[in-house]
């Protein structure tokens, strides 16, 4: 008897199946260690800048420093040669009561010293420079030179990584702004108070946050290695399991098509239409749950062979023909699809066709075993999925889906357009990355314990978007549970309330103002004839007037203008519809 080329077929697939799984893993570990070393990078060298940031702002400080006391005095010995640092005010010039001779140093000659000092204690260099130097010593190499011109075109900062004498640095400089004090020494070279005369460069060594960062490359590397080398293991075990089970099918089919009456007496009792179409596509056997599935009887699919194209949905006529013309060839092998008809009474419904080559046992083809298995229900469920999945997609409020633990497995588009967060960024990270501090830990252990007790939580939290910006928003949490009532996530779904607690403010300053103003204002007291149309009150001359200059002039009261509940709701129905106006009731 020939051998079945299904197992044959099922292990090539099988094969390739891990191949491509075992492909798309190595890649994705690759990705991963690639980004993490990326990200380490990124990190060393906001590293680096956060040190060249904070020299700058020390030698800033110290200079403003010593221009408020009007330079600095030190020991004439202090310095060798002396005079390149020294202000030239022999008045200023001190004898102290030990006869210790003491000059003044300028905040340029202090801002040197600091610099050869932190270069022979730490190897940072610092660079005090500008596009019209008085001391040589000052002039700009061609990375200086590069960033004076760009902080002249508005620039307030410059930073790359460079190499010096064969070694990495980070290199960061800012603009220095003539004072007035500076014009003491700076006013012959044409500056101006406000006017950039300079700037100060600081080159910090990168070679200790380079060592530390191989060290974590090596650790990214093998803990990469690790995970793949378990993936692959995993992929392997999984593959000869799916083998073993492939072989355990294939030899179960072989044993159905060696019994006719096996495969009848299966076939006629199967839930699921089961057809056999012989090599002539005619039907040589047609199971009688066909008449369950689609409405007509075993006996008329015998009689007409284009019965199944008759009653296939016109949008999917054309793929079901194409497939009916090329399964009919010796050699096809398994295939599946889904495509719709329309049923005796017409109702639509979604069949799931799925068909095999029959071999004799003298190997012969005998045509096509084939199930139109009817999934409408599936259908309509994956249907109500992809419109829910739209909906969250689309939502106008912020959707989280985090697991037991907290941490975060889902959040859709308009989350991150509030958070400046990708989807990247937050995946596996816990919520509280959004925290501002302002919330008590007490608050979250309330919200907490009511979540995992199965209720809902509902709330404002005051959060922190990436770039740092606060914003208000109101939140309802809650659990979801699976078929057995396990809790296995919780949802949050959040609205950004910013604007509304911004116009809450406002009106609650506005109430307070005019309740002040209520209470400075005289009482009034007589007959007041005001205008039914334009609201004017006429005075005791006879003269009509604007109410508000009319009570300013009779009493103490002052001013300010707002806009009432009845207004708010007229000219600002969005803000109403977000739950501000209120009533008028009461309300003045």
């Amino acid at each position: 008897m020939k051998a079945s080329p299904l197992p044959a077929f099922g292990q090539r697939q099988l094969r390739r199946a891990s191949g491509l799984v075992l492909a798309l893993w190595s890649l994705a570990v690759a990705a991963s260690a690639i980004w993490n070393v990326r990200l380490l990078h990124g990190a060393m060298l906001d590293a680096a800048r956060n040190e060249a940031r904070n020299n700058f702002n020390k030698d800033l400080l110290y200079r403003k420093w010593a221009t408020m006391q009007g330079g600095v005095y030190v020991p004439v010995t202090a310095f060798t040669p002396p005079n390149p640092y020294l202000v030239n005010i022999p008045e200023r010039d001190l004898v102290t009561p030990s006869g210790r001779h003491l000059t003044l140093m300028n905040p340029d000659s202090m801002t040197r010293r600091v610099h050869e000092l932190e270069t022979k204690e730490f190897g940072t260099r610092g660079h005090l420079t500008s596009l019209k130097p008085l001391r040589p010593a000052n002039a700009p190499d061609a990375w200086e030179t590069n960033a004076l011109r760009a902080f002249e075109k508005g620039r307030t900062e410059v930073n790359s990584r460079e190499l010096y004498q064969g070694k990495p640095y980070l290199r960061l400089m800012k603009p220095l702004v003539v004072e007035t004090a500076c014009l003491k020494c700076h006013a012959a070279q044409g500056y101006k108070a406000g006017e950039i005369r300079g700037g100060i460069s600081i080159d910090v060594p990168l070679a200790p946050y380079l060592a530390l960062a191989y060290v974590r490359i090596w650790h990214i590397a093998g803990t990469h290695a690790g995970l793949w080398a378990l993936g692959a293991l995993g992929i392997f075990l999984g593959g000869r399991q799916l083998r073993h089970q492939l072989d355990k099918q294939m030899q179960a089919e072989e044993k159905l098509r060696q019994s006719e009456e096996k495969f009848r007496t299966v076939a006629d009792w199967t839930y699921d239409m089961e057809t056999w179409l012989g090599p002539d596509g005619r039907f040589v056997y047609v199971s009688p749950s066909a008449e369950r599935v689609t409405g007509y009887r075993a006996g008329e699919f015998l009689a007409d062979p284009e019965l199944p194209l008759k009653i296939t949905h016109p949008d999917d006529l054309a793929r079901v023909t194409e497939h009916h013309r090329v399964v009919l060839q010796p050699g096809y092998d398994v295939c599946s699809m889904d495509f719709r008809i329309h049923t005796r009474s017409g109702e639509e419904r979604w069949i799931n066709h799925y068909c095999q080559p029959v071999y004799g046992a003298d190997g012969r083809w005998l045509g096509r075993r084939a199930g139109n298995r009817d999934i409408t229900e599936r259908k309509q469920i994956e249907e109500k999925l992809r419109q829910l999945s739209l909906a969250v997609e689309q939502s106008p409020a912020s959707i989280v889906i985090t697991n037991c633990a907290g941490d975060i497995e889902y959040v859709n588009p308009r989350f991150v357009e509030v958070t400046g967060y990708t989807l990247a960024e937050v995946l596996g990270k816990n919520p509280r990355i959004l925290k501002s501090g302002e919330m008590s830990p007490e608050a979250y252990g309330v919200l907490w314990q009511t979540i995992t007790a199965g209720y809902e939580w509902r709330g404002e939290f005051h959060n922190k978007k990436k770039n740092g910006e606060l914003y208000w928003e109101f939140a309802s949490i809650s659990s979801i549970r699976d078929p057995a009532g396990r809790i296995t996530h919780y949802v949050g779904v959040k609205e950004d309330i910013t604007a509304r607690k911004q116009t809450e403010a406002e009106r609650d300053i506005l109430i307070h103002d005019l309740q002040d103003a209520l209470a400075n204002v005289k009482s009034l007291s007589g007959l007041l004839p005001i205008c039914a149309n334009c609201k004017k009150i006429r005075d005791d001359k006879g003269y009509w007037s604007q109410v508000e200059s009319y009570i300013q002039t009779h009493t103490e009261a002052t001013f300010t203008h707002g806009i009432c509940p009845d207004c708010v709701k007229k000219l600002y129905p969005d803000l109403v519809k977000g739950g501000l106006g209120g009533s008028s009731k009461g309300k003045s």
